[in-house]
């Protein structure tokens, strides 16, 4: 069974001294990783989705050194107006609930994956 998952840094922690305001936390990338020991040609089909607005963005997918792993990134913009889909970008906020979802074709099925962004 194939395994998918999902990882963004969690945003920069800082201090507030003499009332100088903290710079707002930055999201750069989502990295995903599909791991599918019996993905015979190709490259898998990712989509990630934005829970709060449903837009969504297809992830380019490249095969790693690791045998049967995919590692593919999806930029991403802290933001809380509702993004375009397949811009390329999508548009997150701390606490959003994004999912991923890969398109396993033996057998035929929907993995999916949700995050909440920290």
């Amino acid at each position: 069974f194939p395994a998918i998952g999902a990882s963004l840094p969690a945003p920069v922690a800082c201090s507030v001294d003499n009332a100088v305001a903290c710079p707002a936390p930055v999201f750069n990338d989502l990295t995903i990783t599909v791991t599918d020991s019996d993905l015979d040609a190709g490259l898998p089909g990712v989509t990630v989705y934005s829970m709060k607005d449903l837009e969504n963005e297809v992830v380019i997918m490249a095969a790693t050194s690791t045998t049967y792993e995919f590692k593919g990134s999806l930029a991403v913009t802290e933001s809380s107006v509702v993004g375009t889909s397949n811009s390329g970008t999508l548009n997150i906020a701390q606490g959003d609930r994004i999912q991923v979802v890969y398109k396993d074709t033996a057998p035929p099925t929907n993995v999916k994956y949700e995050y909440v962004v920290p």
